[in-house]
């Protein structure tokens, strides 16, 4: 992993080879000895809880296939959903790539949120793929992938990272980032976050990089806590994104899960986590989406009209063409 960037923690420690991937063992294994045998499947199911290593796994597998670059493709099937994106992904797969590797790998993420229409039109390039394509789907919802398409992949199934695994490894990426020992983070606070990260190993670099030279437990605590709400917020604006799967109700449920927040805060949430997703965004029509979302935002709400404004500009996102 590099340790050098200055990326987010959770982007810079992410694992670039078997060797540094957290609690996953038996997978790791069983990949290393497929890629040993030389008998490597051309399709790959990885399945598990949020920040495990489904993408990360992929990624891996694709580099250990010496996959240039530039040939493996990542769409994440939550903004990608439709037949004729994938359509137009399997069309481009059945040309081989250019120079010494002609291989391609395709990861798809979160592709549990893919239509009954796109998975019928991957069937058979995942069944039958040419000699130069290799897929990975992700997934935290294995049962929404369709049986035809699960009993066509090797499938692994990634488990929560225990507690006292992270709280090493946390240990270790403190001992990389904090040079200055007075400003060290205190074990304690270390051993909260691994409580407070459910398993996930990128959650809990995300809460680390929050708590970095904190103290006392109560200190990381406070800081959770707003964590909490604002993934809550982002949550909301990423089904804002997808165009789906959001009701009025939903809105409403999260609205009451986030207590007294401010509405003028949750509105800054939704504006930064858009404003980042824009600058990785290649997607013309995506693009327009997001700009529209974020011209829905963009004014800050005033505290005598309360809610109001963040209920208006939210149903705009959810019922204007």
């Amino acid at each position: 992993m590099d340790s050098t960037s200055a990326q987010p923690l959770h982007l810079k420690w992410r694992p670039d080879g078997f060797d540094a991937v957290i609690g996953q063992d038996a997978t790791v294994e069983s990949l290393q000895r497929l890629l040993k045998s030389g008998h490597v499947p051309h399709a790959f199911l990885f399945t598990g809880p949020s920040g495990v290593g489904k993408t990360t796994l992929a990624r891996i597998m694709a580099r250990q296939l010496d996959v240039p670059q530039n040939s493996i493709i990542e769409i994440d099937a939550a903004t990608h959903s439709g037949v004729e994106s994938m359509r137009e992904i399997t069309s481009m797969m059945q040309y081989a790539g250019f120079g010494d590797n002609p291989r391609k790998f395709v990861i798809i993420d979160e592709c549990h949120a893919a239509t009954k229409q796109t998975w019928q039109s991957l069937l058979k390039s995942i069944e039958e793929p040419p000699e130069h394509v290799y897929w990975a789907l992700c997934t935290t919802e294995s049962d929404k992938v369709p049986a035809t398409i699960r009993t066509r992949c090797h499938a692994y199934e990634l488990k929560l990272v225990k507690k006292d695994l992270i709280e090493e490894f946390l240990e270790y990426v403190m001992d990389q980032e904090e040079v200055d020992a007075k400003e060290s983070t205190d074990p304690e606070v270390l051993h909260y976050i691994a409580e407070k990260c459910e398993g996930s190993v990128r959650q809990a670099l995300v809460y680390y990089s929050m708590c970095m030279g904190l103290q006392k437990r109560a200190e990381a605590h406070e800081v959770l806590s707003q964590a909490v709400e604002n993934e809550e917020v982002i949550d909301l604006v990423r089904k804002l994104v997808a165009g789906k799967g959001l009701t009025w109700k939903n809105v409403m449920d999260t609205l009451k899960r986030l207590g007294e927040q401010s509405p003028e805060g949750i509105r800054v949430v939704m504006v930064n986590y858009l404003g980042v997703v824009l600058q990785n965004t290649s997607d013309e029509k995506q693009v327009v989406r997001l700009l529209d979302l974020l011209d829905k935002f963009k004014d800050p709400f005033r505290p005598n009209e309360k809610s109001a404004p963040l209920l208006l500009a939210i149903g705009r996102a959810l019922y204007e063409e």
